[in-house]
């Protein structure tokens, strides 16, 4: 991993540089011409030290695929740190960010009241259906507040649009939207592996369209997209 093509390149033209330059320096040394084995090695270190230059690349970070509606994704610029909250599930249970760990989470925020979350509910269920639950979470995340609003929001992820690949979740207090600082709905954030911020999109998307599918699997066969980047 890491390995260019560049570096084979570079490093294979070194060993045939550095093959030649002993030839020379031992038939220089059994002519007894130490001046000449001087010159010589030193122009073809030299020599080394540019095509090293030259051929050496040094390996970018890695990028994701914005294409299509992901152009719109706000990918995080700084390393972040390891992010941890929790909402609860119909029966009050408490869930954490953390019980996760190990896969790419994608967090939906969402509420009844909004006709473009309604609207893209239906692809993050065929979403969550097509990636493999064992790298990948989808959550939606419902911000209704009042007894009322959370079983309008119930009802319609489990009885309107009858999805079948994704639990209702609740955050009656707007606790996790304070923390992200959301400011429109629906945002959907991303997390890592580890629990870090890869960023949001502030706007409904076709989630099991090709772009965005594409999309998130990058940050799980790429886990170290936010260890590349600079320190805050």
């Amino acid at each position: 991993r890491g390995y260019t093509k560049s570096k084979f390149i570079t490093n294979s033209f070194k060993i045939i540089i550095w093959f030649e330059t002993m030839i020379i320096l031992k038939k220089s040394i059994n002519h007894g011409l130490y001046m000449n084995t001087i010159i010589n090695f030193i122009f073809i270190f030299l020599l080394v030290m540019k095509i090293a230059s030259a051929l050496s690349i040094e390996n970018p970070i890695a990028q994701p695929p914005l294409s299509g509606e992901m152009k719109k994704f706000q990918l995080a610029k700084n390393k972040t740190s390891i992010i941890e909250f929790s909402w609860v599930d119909s029966s009050e249970n408490q869930i954490k960010l953390s019980d996760f760990r190990g896969k790419v989470v994608l967090l939906n925020l969402w509420a009844s009241w909004c006709a473009p979350c309604i609207r893209e509910l239906p692809s993050l269920d065929r979403l969550a259906k097509d990636l493999d639950p064992k790298q990948f979470a989808i959550i939606v995340l419902s911000v209704d507040r009042g007894k009322n609003s959370i079983k309008k929001a119930d009802f319609i992820l489990n009885k309107k649009l009858a999805l079948k690949n994704l639990k209702f979740y609740k955050d009656p207090k707007k606790l996790v939207g304070k923390l992200l600082g959301i400011r429109a709905l629906p945002t959907t954030f991303l997390f890592d592996a580890a629990g870090r911020s890869i960023g949001k999109i502030e706007a409904a998307v076709e989630w099991d369209e090709k772009d965005p599918t594409k999309f998130i699997k990058f940050f799980r066969a790429t886990p170290n997209f936010i260890d590349k980047l600079p320190e805050r």
